[in-house]
């Protein structure tokens, strides 16, 4: 695909208008997609004339089949007896923007590739296309991936409580002994004394049985005293 003016060359410069996008990568799930690809001329420079095509790295063949949006500036073109594989002007007017479609038949890295002309003197080659080894990698087919299992939220064990219950002691029943002294009388007007210290007191489990000299009762008690009273008097 080059452009033949006579004896003019063309320009060894970056041309002022760009094809976009400058490839496209089709995978399985977008084979007969159609893409929309423009021509356009980035500051205030025209062009008069054009022609395009899409090639695969390391193929001269045109690829894929071309769709007219506006016939009144464009026009498609037979390439190797091929309809409709390349696009080109329909008049010499001056242009800022062409607009057409694409689509192609097979997977494949595909380089939208132009010549443009400003004037009969003034025009550029088209781009080269990246070899295979320098093009960049086709897009595979997105892979689904599942939705991962939702994982429950961890339940938390709560650490058991240990509760010290306190080891009841029985109460030791305090038991009050009274021991009581007497003494033989000299003589038969002696008399018995009681002395108060005599009585002592002592521990013992509840468990164990009473000694046979405990007092029990008050009543008891009562008596004892009424008799250390009498005592004192007859003496």
């Amino acid at each position: 695909m080059a452009v033949a003016h006579g004896n003019f060359l063309p320009q060894n410069t970056e041309p002022p208008f760009k094809v976009y996008p400058d490839y496209i990568s089709v995978n399985h799930s977008n084979i007969g997609t159609i893409f929309e690809v423009t021509l356009k001329a980035d500051g205030s420079r025209s062009f008069t004339g054009f022609m395009l095509e899409a090639r695969k790295p390391d193929n001269t063949t045109p690829q894929g089949i071309f769709i007219l949006l506006d016939t009144s500036s464009s026009r498609l073109q037979k390439c190797d007896d091929i309809n409709d594989k390349a696009v080109t002007q329909i008049n010499n007017k001056k242009k800022n923007e062409v607009k057409v479609s694409w689509k192609a038949s097979e997977t494949g890295l595909y380089f939208f590739r132009a010549t443009f002309t400003e004037s009969f003197q003034i025009f550029w080659d088209a781009k080269a296309v990246l070899s295979s080894t320098t093009a960049p990698a086709t897009t595979p087919d997105p892979v689904t991936t599942p939705d991962p299992a939702t994982t429950p939220d961890p339940v938390t064990t709560t650490d058991p409580v240990t509760t010290t219950v306190p080891l009841t002691t029985p109460n030791h029943a305090t038991t009050t002994i009274l021991t009581i002294a007497t003494s033989t009388p000299a003589s038969t007007s002696a008399s018995a004394s009681i002395p108060t210290s005599a009585s002592t007191s002592t521990l013992f489990p509840e468990s164990a049985p009473p000694p046979t000299f405990l007092f029990e009762s008050s009543l008891t008690l009562h008596f004892l005293s009424y008799l250390s009273l009498l005592c004192a008097v007859l003496s």
